[in-house]
């Protein structure tokens, strides 16, 4: 995780970590590459119409294929391996992977969405409680931490699905949370939950100074969407439909994960057994 971190901090010019040293000497020209790179954006167009689209996260990646190894000359005892899953205007989507590994921190630079698919990662703050994180939870790391990120793997490799901010809060922008935060697995399981009057439930679980986590939940609807904020959306359960302007129809199911482009527009329809429910990660301002 560190030469993941690493990569994010010195293209943001914080210079926290030390493993990219070695590309710092090199010519400008590769950092101008490496950040016209980073910066295509995983938004889907209709090539006449310019029709905005929602993109269903990659299946393949979530399942852990595909990932490219990527040299660590400077921890040789570590594997690591990455995808750019989407980088768009406000967030950055990547698969992370490595094998058992010891990352020490100081100041993390940024907040982070971190979605276990495989593996556990235990964090031991400098001055707080140890917590352990476990496959298929989801969990906020906020700006500012120091301590150790521990990835538990066994003999294997742990992923895990990663969302950051392409941008940098405000200096003076400070978050509530100064630990890491579990997202209550209860209260995803929508048991408490109740609807207002118009038959929506909407809680924001977590406010960082870059990312914020809401629950939504919701009976069978049928909206107009306005000029959306970039966001990544995980289904909890039952369907979310969305139709372009150009009428393009895209189903997203429980289980889905799918990035929804800044200012889109369209019609935005759910559907389910009782209750549609789903968390959505976005930039805080």
């Amino acid at each position: 995780m560190i030469f993941r971190r690493s990569i994010f901090v010195t293209i943001f010019g914080v210079e926290r970590f030390t493993f990219l040293n070695v590309f710092q000497m090199k010519k400008f020209h590769l950092l101008i590459f490496l950040l016209s790179f980073l910066t295509l954006n995983c938004q889907s167009e209709s090539s006449n119409e310019h029709v905005i689209e929602p993109v269903l996260i990659n299946k393949l990646a979530l399942s852990g294929i595909g990932l490219k190894q990527f040299e660590q000359p400077n921890d040789p005892g570590k594997e690591f391996y990455q995808k750019k899953v989407c980088w768009g205007d406000e967030l950055g989507i990547f698969i992370v992977s490595t094998n058992s590994y010891v990352n020490k921190m100081n100041d993390f630079p940024f907040d982070e969405y971190v979605y276990m698919l495989h593996g556990e990662a235990e964090v031991r703050p400098k001055d707080g409680t140890t917590q352990r994180f476990k496959s298929r939870e989801h969990f906020f790391a906020p700006k500012g931490y120091t301590g150790e990120w521990e990835i538990m793997a066994g003999d294997h490799l742990h992923y895990e699905l990663s969302v950051i901010t392409t941008k940098r809060a405000d200096s003076t922008s400070v978050s509530n949370f100064k630990s890491h935060t579990l997202i209550d697995p209860t209260l995803l399981s929508g048991v408490d939950i109740h609807l207002d009057e118009n038959g929506i439930y909407k809680k924001e679980i977590v406010k960082g100074a870059e990312l914020t986590f809401t629950l939504h939940a919701e009976k069978s609807s049928d909206v107009i969407l306005e000029k959306s904020k970039e966001m990544l959306v995980h289904v909890l359960s039952g369907m979310i439909t969305i139709k372009s302007t150009n009428q393009n129809k895209h189903n997203f199911h429980t289980g889905d994960f799918f990035f929804i482009p800044k200012d889109m527009e369209g019609q935005w329809k759910t559907d389910g057994h009782s209750l549609v429910k789903y968390l959505t990660i976005e930039r805080s301002w």
